[in-house]
């Protein structure tokens, strides 16, 4: 198999079944295949003759890929400026376009994250939902529930052998626990959401920018687990980051439920009259 098929074959592919109308929604295998080897090597302008070589697909293959693309007006022919000097001495300029040399229109970055379909039945292998490899997250349960709260990674004197506590990571202590303790000097807080599945070792994190000096700013960051990113690439991690994503904010939304009430009527407040709320209710009315 080639490389660039392993990393397609994470994707959860599916026979077209959308109408034409529909196809700007989605992308091909193929042309998944070429877009995101343009993005994970840089490439605004590239050259026809490059990604045949590189992905080792027939040329006509690419050629009519790429024709696909440029009727969506994803891709157009690089164009330069020729001078020619004509018998009077009078120089005349005009536009031509560069033989076999095209360019990105679009933001890859978007590109990327559309649904992809297996248009040439070729790449059958799907990974069940929630795996490692894969770039969905699984949800068990209809209406996922809050599950807490919990102490993790507690450091602190215990009461009756006076040992001190240097911190266990990932054993979670529930509120009753803390009374084996006479004095706590650090503790993370915690919160479960049963029914949203993340792949194994995959990390959301929500942190401050503080030490970068933007004080306002918060970074959304996906820690993908070890080896994702070299079987599959760059893209399949920025597919995934949106799905964790999704997962995230689910899990939030889910958790607010069991926030105390002060915090509850801020979050509507905030809702209401930040503008999200009516940009939630466009997206949901379109």
């Amino acid at each position: 198999m080639n490389p660039t098929d392993k990393k397609l074959s994470c994707l959860k592919t599916g026979s077209c079944k959308e109408s034409v109308k529909d196809r700007n929604t989605w992308l091909g295998d193929r042309e998944y295949q070429i877009l995101t080897f343009l993005f994970e090597n840089g490439l605004v302008k590239f050259k026809l003759s490059t990604l045949w070589k590189e992905l080792g697909l027939d040329r006509r293959r690419v050629h009519d890929v790429i024709k696909r693309l440029e009727s969506r007006g994803i891709v157009r022919k690089v164009e330069y400026t020729e001078t020619i000097t004509l018998r009077s001495g009078e120089t005349v300029k005009r536009r031509k376009k560069a033989r076999g040399w095209y360019e990105i229109v679009h933001d890859l970055t978007k590109l990327i994250t559309k649904p992809v379909r297996n248009l040439t039945g070729k790449l059958r292998k799907k990974v069940s939902q929630g795996q490692a490899q894969g770039t969905r997250v699984s949800y068990h349960e209809l209406l996922p529930k809050p599950v807490g709260l919990f102490f993790d990674n507690v450091k602190g004197y215990l009461k009756f052998s006076g040992r001190y506590v240097p911190g266990d990571k990932g054993f979670v202590r529930r509120y009753e626990d803390l009374a084996l303790f006479e004095s706590i000097s650090y503790s993370e807080i915690q919160y479960q959401v049963k029914g949203i599945a993340f792949p194994r070792n995959a990390r959301i994190m929500i942190y401050t920018n503080y030490d970068q000096g933007e004080f306002d700013r918060l970074r959304v960051e996906f820690r993908p687990q070890k080896g994702f990113i070299k079987r599959h690439g760059v893209a399949a991690g920025v597919r995934l980051y949106w799905e964790l994503w999704l997962g995230a904010v689910k899990a939030l939304l889910v958790m607010i439920g069991d926030a105390p009430m002060h915090v509850l009527e801020r979050f509507i407040y905030w809702l209401t009259y930040s503008g999200v709320g009516s940009f939630i209710s466009g997206l949901v009315c379109k």
